[in-house]
């Protein structure tokens, strides 16, 4: 399932920083692919196809083998949690794919993360204008149904699956989508 636990979150975040830092998303694919996802990342209604999934897909994966392969020289050797959580490679990539989408500021800029992040933030003030207005929420979620379609097209979750999971009440009366944002 795409919702992950706190504690593979934090090591998926952990693992991103190293990924930015290394700049190991914008090495995991040639420049033709870079364009066709900044293209997708930067639409203001992002349809996923095919060629998306799978561009992201070979970009994540090698991300995960990369940290394994190259452990030692990025100083994650010694961290046994994140050794561990790339073990198991499948969970591993839905995370960081998870993370990446939940926190544009791991989306590579070559990608249109600074895009990504602009169109956020757009969002948000607008919601919280709006709810100081009192007017109805208006919320952009183009972003968000892209990204549980790729999700679900990369690991095989149906998007109705997802989007149950996603707005199902937790014990707060809040979706468990609204709790895991209001953490960030």
């Amino acid at each position: 399932m795409i919702i992950q636990s706190e504690y593979q979150r934090t090591i998926a975040k952990r693992a991103l920083a190293i990924v930015k830092k290394h700049r190991l998303l914008e090495n995991a694919i040639k420049d033709e692919e870079t364009i066709i996802l900044r293209s997708f990342f930067e639409a203001p209604e992002p349809k996923p196809n095919r060629k998306i999934v799978s561009i992201v897909d070979k970009a994540v994966e090698f991300v995960v083998y990369t940290l394994i392969i190259r452990s030692k020289e990025l100083r994650i050797i010694e961290d046994h949690e994140m050794q561990r959580f790339l073990q198991d490679t499948d969970k591993a990539k839905r995370t960081l794919f998870s993370e990446i989408m939940a926190n544009p500021e791991f989306l590579s800029r070559d990608w249109g993360g600074d895009q990504v992040a602009r169109r956020i933030q757009k969002t948000l003030t607008d919601d919280k204008q709006t709810t100081e207005s009192g007017g109805d929420e208006e919320v952009d979620v183009s972003l968000a149904k892209a990204a549980s379609i790729i999700a679900g097209r990369l690991y095989n979750i149906p998007t109705n699956l997802h989007h149950a999971a996603v707005n199902k009440k937790t014990a707060s009366g809040h979706t468990a989508e609204d709790e895991r944002v209001s953490s960030v």
